[in-house]
């Protein structure tokens, strides 16, 4: 189990910085935030590939690592499967205080939020992540 590497295909839509001072207000900005990017017109194809270690987004072949999370640097993920959003908050390795940035993707159906969700569980499973599920 501790190698495992669980992948997912998804559209990148974007990031957005969080410097909320509590988590409420935090999970407030990212729900508004997630609210704007449920029309997009522009968006990457990548792999998201999610271990015990963290989080990497990857380009389709695997080939090119476009971000890196480690697990002690994300803090908190949600989805929402009618808009087939899924997203995480995390640190950036020099990041100050209380600032983060939320990372967005889209999946191909909302059968593969559920999915994309359950990976992050797997990860919560090993921290403190906070999950939440949101379908509106």
């Amino acid at each position: 189990m501790k190698d495992e590497i669980i992948y997912r295909h998804s559209l990148y839509v974007g990031s957005f910085p969080v410097d909320e001072q509590d988590n409420v207000c935090r999970a407030q900005k990212v729900q508004k935030e997630l609210e704007s990017l449920r029309c997009f017109t522009r968006s990457k194809s990548v792999i998201v590939c999610v271990s015990i270690s963290g989080i990497k987004i990857c380009s389709d072949d695997l080939k090119i690592v476009y971000m890196a999370h480690a697990l002690r640097r994300i803090s908190y993920a949600t989805c929402d499967a009618v808009h087939k959003q899924v997203a995480f908050l995390a640190r950036e390795p020099s990041g100050f205080g209380n600032l983060q940035y939320c990372h967005v993707f889209v999946t191909e159906s909302p059968c593969d939020v559920s999915s994309q969700c359950m990976s992050f569980y797997f990860l919560n499973k090993a921290s403190s992540i906070v999950i939440h599920s949101h379908n509106s």
